[in-house]
């Protein structure tokens, strides 16, 4: 009777730890699909107006880079990559880089660095650190861009190895030299939402219940040229879950989240008034600001990518990206 009792009692706690370990594993298991299936897309707008955009191949083996001239409406690929893209970001009208994160193994991803030449499909690759993640891509000057790097940690969970990842930092990536050097920048308790060309100037952060608390900072000595610092910060008395500063550096464009969707506000920094500009009732990946206009993505299954521009007239430039 003692023993069918306590292999009852020894049953129900084997069970339970399996059912927790199924819970652990099924959470990371979901979180790992649900940004392999539904992982914003980005794109780059060139100064002539055209987009360039990433989208999955037909052959589900990677992405296809494409090109599209709202124009014309001249629709061209520019090559086909066996990866899945994270981030585009262009040098000039011919050329963009290009994170790319590629599968040798089925456990095992690398990212890459690639710079692809838009005219041809060229690609020249300038790493493949397997331990390493790349993001936040910004542009710093004519050759040089930022970039923040992060060192992967893979750990036996219940059920497989687990990726954990560590911010190392912030990085100068040189196009021409091809070099990655750190960037010793010490902003806290801010962190960095954007650097503006040039890295004297950038739009810094603290959250907040809405996502974060905005102020624009100036940095000394700007990035690139030693340990840089917060030399004064003026609060911008707006938060949100996304913000940019556009390229002419009038206005703060910034996201709010609300019980329909999204509204994309922008605050004028020499007056500090705000204005609604639009609202989205589906998710809202990017904002990217270029050629004096905001450019967002949007869109669950098939995205779009939309620009305002001083009117504040939301205008669809590319439809159906998947």
């Amino acid at each position: 009777m003692r023993l069918n009792r306590a292999v009852i009692v020894f049953g129900i706690v084997g069970f339970g730890g399996v059912l927790l370990g199924l819970c652990f594993w099924g959470t990371f298991v979901w979180q790992d699909t649900y940004d392999a299936q539904f992982r914003p897309n980005d794109f780059a707008v060139l100064s002539n107006g055209i987009v360039v955009f990433d989208t999955m191949r037909g052959d589900h083996r990677g992405d296809a880079i494409y090109m599209y001239n709202p124009r014309t409406a001249e629709l061209r690929i520019v090559c086909k990559l066996s990866g899945d893209v994270k981030e585009i970001e262009a040098i000039n009208d011919q050329e963009c880089l290009v994170i790319v994160q590629v599968y040798p193994q089925r456990f095992s991803s690398k990212e890459r660095l690639l710079r692809l030449d838009l005219t041809n499909g060229k690609i020249h690759s300038y790493n493949a650190g397997e331990k390493h993640r790349y993001l936040n891509l910004t542009r710093l000057g004519r050759s040089r861009f930022i970039l923040q790097r992060a060192q992967i940690h893979i750990y036996l969970g219940p059920f497989g190895w687990e990726p954990h990842g560590d911010i190392e930092g912030w990085f100068v990536f040189d196009v021409e030299k091809g070099s990655l050097t750190p960037a010793n920048i010490q902003t806290m308790p801010y962190f960095i939402v954007q650097v503006l060309p040039g890295g004297h100037t950038a739009l810094v952060g603290v959250r907040s219940s809405r996502g974060m608390k905005l102020s624009l900072a100036q940095l000394a000595p700007p990035v690139g040229a030693g340990d840089t610092r917060i030399a004064q910060r003026k609060p911008l008395r707006i938060e949100g879950k996304m913000a940019v500063v556009d390229t002419r550096r009038r206005w703060v464009y910034f996201v709010v989240e609300t019980a329909d969707g999204f509204e994309i506000w922008r605050l004028e920094l020499s007056n500090g008034s705000t204005l609604k500009v639009t609202s989205v009732s589906t998710s809202l990946h990017r904002l990217k600001p270029a050629n004096g206009n905001l450019y967002y993505l949007t869109g669950d299954g098939s995205k779009s990518v939309w620009m305002i521009s001083e009117n504040n007239t939301p205008i669809e430039v590319v439809s159906g990206i998947r």
